[in-house]
Formats: C-alpha cells, sequence, structure tokens
C-alpha cells in the first residue's frame, strides 16, 4: 500500500512539474490540494466503475431475455409441429375409418 501511494505521489510531482517533495514550510497548501484532487480523482475512478457495472448488468440482463425469447419461440415451434403431427395423424386415421366403412358397405 505503502508503495503504491509513493507511486501516486511521484506521479503527481512529475505531472505538477514538481520536484522531490514539498518546499518546505509552505509545502502545506500544497498538499492539501494534491489530497483534493487524488480524493476526486478517485471519486471519478469509482463513479466510472459503478457505470461499467450498470452497464454490464444490463447487458447480462438484455442477454438473459433474449434467451428466454428463444427458449419460448422454440417452444412454441414444437408444439406447433406436435400439433401439426397430431392433426395428421388423426386425419390418416379418419382416411383409413372411411376406407374400412366402404369395405364393410360393399
Amino acid at each position: 500500500m505503502e508503495e503504491e501511494g509513493e507511486k501516486k505521489w511521484r506521479k503527481r510531482g512529475r505531472r505538477n512539474g514538481g520536484g522531490g517533495g514539498g518546499g518546505g514550510g509552505g509545502g502545506g497548501e500544497e498538499e492539501e490540494e494534491e489530497e483534493e484532487e487524488e480524493e476526486e480523482e478517485e471519486e471519478e475512478e469509482e463513479e466510472e466503475e459503478e457505470e461499467e457495472e450498470e452497464e454490464e448488468e444490463e447487458e447480462e440482463e438484455e442477454e438473459e431475455e433474449e434467451e428466454e425469447e428463444e427458449e419460448e419461440e422454440e417452444e412454441e415451434k414444437k408444439k406447433k409441429k406436435k400439433k401439426k403431427k397430431k392433426k395428421k395423424k388423426k386425419e390418416e386415421e379418419e382416411a383409413e375409418r372411411k376406407e374400412n366403412t366402404k369395405g364393410q358397405q360393399q
């Protein structure tokens, strides 16, 4: 943890054009400003992460909905196919019955 903090402070120093550290007695204000900047950056990062998580959740929900719709469509197709098959079988049985009755009458 300390190493990460040191790295951040070093990067800040480079970004701000600063050298090694505070300039002695007057460094307190700069440190406060830098701390505030760091806090703001951390807040922004957290907000970005939250937004990304929300987007991912939304995408997952959409995918789940699509999968459910596809499954429902598959079930509908199966039902229609089964119904069609049942109807065809019934028609065949009816035709066979008619033939049998014709044969008996003759």
